[in-house]
């Protein structure tokens, strides 16, 4: 890993078990990431070295954390609104969706 200044990125998703049934992610802001690798730095061959230790980020603090961190990303949908546009569409004989475009 690179020292915790040059670590990139608004935020890091860490995915445990990511080929499984149940993957697991962890949300961390960029100055989270930071904060905690500089924690852990040793020297290693005469070079200091980081890293990111999982007791540090495989906890409550940051497990699932996608909307109270990053949020939605877009507007919530709302009653007026559905989420999306295509609900309303219908398929056609070759069950491809169409949708009537207002003119």
């Amino acid at each position: 890993m690179p020292h915790p200044d040059k670590i990139m990125g608004d935020y890091w998703v860490v995915v445990l078990g990511a080929t499984g049934e149940k993957p697991t992610c962890y949300i961390l802001k960029l100055e989270e990431v930071k904060s905690l690798v500089s924690k852990y730095a040793a020297k290693k061959d005469g070079k200091i070295t980081y890293w990111l230790p999982k007791q540090l980020y495989a906890v409550e603090d940051y497990l699932e954390m996608w909307e109270q961190k990053i949020g939605f990303g877009a507007k919530k949908p709302t009653e007026e609104q559905p989420s999306d546009p295509l609900d309303d569409a219908q398929d056609d004989s070759e069950g491809n969706r169409q949708q009537e475009i207002p003119k």
